[in-house]
């Protein structure tokens, strides 16, 4: 009998968002442990945000005491390191003043990191909680980038083990005290090449729901979002013309930096009329702006059930697969078919994988060259273990509810 596979019982937003994509990607990755062998260091857009996140973290988790110049950038090194990008490259000094002045910017007297309640007891009944061991500035209080983990319910019952044990893993980038109000508000930290001109919310809805409710699980409850849009580079200095006056350009700047130029123009009066048109380009593109979000309860409901959904649908797929695969003596990745998004094919990790089963040859030649398994640090982060099998089951006799008698599905 071909082995039962290790199935993961993880969901996180990500894994939502990438099970949307593709099946068969998402199989690969979470659940057969395939990743690019040919990948050395990741997206400049990831690493860089990365570090910023680390920042960050560094100077919120000091809150109400001002941002430290000095831990700020051993955080950015430390991710930096941790994200093969070396401690000498010299973008790691942009991103490093990205992150402190991002922090510089934020009211930090007026905030300190939420905890989480002191025992299980003040959450919910029934519901278990999992916490990483120390968050990104080697801290063991604070919810600031810390790594939480709550169990879901059982779904339905005829398929037996597939539908229990489920974990949604999830990483708030911080939950703030509000100290003159007394409200937790939860913090995300959105890097970007450019402010683009949308509604806050449409950055964080599905996250932010599933943040607010699985955090609700635990005891803590948050008035609602704050989303920070960092442009993640430093701001654009505005240029002088040869007659002094600032070139008429809405430059993707912040105003204390148009301002120093603007004290050695010909018109040194920041509230000159020349300078309007600069002064609404600054406050449309809200560089910067922390920006609160809020969501009814109904809206916070619906997302949770459409998590709950999405596990059931996974384990109902994967109960047909596993049988098909199991019945017929196949791999189960090959009864877990592509969504037939071709769109998102190009970028996909696993193009190669697929075009090698199109062409009917094998992929499982691939592993070791193009891919190997195991050693994603996405995966071993969200597990919230050392193995991630720990969460996971593997043997044929804990699949309840499947058939695994030979019959053709």
């Amino acid at each position: 009998m071909t082995p039962a596979p290790t199935l993961s019982k993880i969901l996180s937003v990500s894994r939502l968002r990438a099970r949307g994509t593709c099946a068969r990607a998402d199989h690969l990755r979470h659940d057969a442990g395939l990743v690019r062998a040919d990948v050395v260091v990741a997206a400049e857009p990831l690493v860089r945000g990365s570090v910023i996140h680390a920042g960050l973290a560094a100077a919120c988790a000091g809150f109400p005491s001002a941002p430290d110049a000095d831990a700020v950038a051993a955080a950015c090194v430390a991710e930096a390191v941790a994200q093969d990008l070396g401690a000498t490259d010299p973008r790691l000094r942009v991103w490093t003043q990205v992150a402190l002045r991002a922090a510089c910017a934020v009211d930090h007297a007026s905030w300190r990191p939420a905890s989480l309640p002191a025992s299980p007891q003040d959450g919910r009944e029934g519901v278990s909680l999992t916490v990483d061991a120390a968050d990104s500035c080697g801290a063991t209080a604070g919810l600031v980038e810390r790594r939480l983990g709550v169990a879901l319910p059982d779904g339905d019952p005829s398929l037996g083990e597939l539908a229990r044990g489920w974990l949604f893993s999830f990483k708030p980038d911080a939950v703030l005290v509000h100290l003159r109000s007394g409200l937790l508000w939860l913090w995300d930290h959105k890097t970007k090449s450019e402010i683009g001109r949308v509604e806050p919310w449409t950055d964080l809805h599905l996250q932010a729901l599933l943040y607010k409710r699985a955090l609700r699980e635990v005891g803590v409850e948050i008035a609602g979002a704050v989303l920070y849009t960092i442009l993640a580079d430093e701001p654009s200095v505005p240029k002088l013309r040869k007659d002094g006056h600032l070139r008429e350009v809405m430059w993707a700047t912040d105003w204390p930096t148009a301002l120093r130029v603007i004290e050695k123009s010909a018109d040194p009066d920041p509230d000159s009329p020349r300078y309007a048109k600069l002064r609404a380009s600054i406050a449309e593109r809200r560089w910067q702006l922390p920006q609160e979000v809020l969501f009814t309860d109904e809206e916070v409901e619906r997302a949770w059930d459409h998590l709950l959904a999405a596990r059931d649908d996974l384990a109902a797929s994967r109960a047909r697969d596993v049988k098909k695969a199991l019945d017929l003596r196949l791999p189960v990745w090959r009864a877990v078919h592509p969504s037939g998004r071709g769109h998102a094919c190009g970028s996909c990790d696993y193009r190669e994988w697929c075009a090698e089963d199109f062409a009917g040859r094998d992929p499982e030649a691939l592993v070791g060259s193009t891919y190997r398994r195991g050693g994603d640090k996405y995966l071993a982060e969200v597990a919230l273990t050392s193995s991630r099998g720990d969460t996971c089951y593997e043997r044929p006799q804990e699949l309840d509810g499947i058939d695994t008698r030979r019959a053709r599905p």
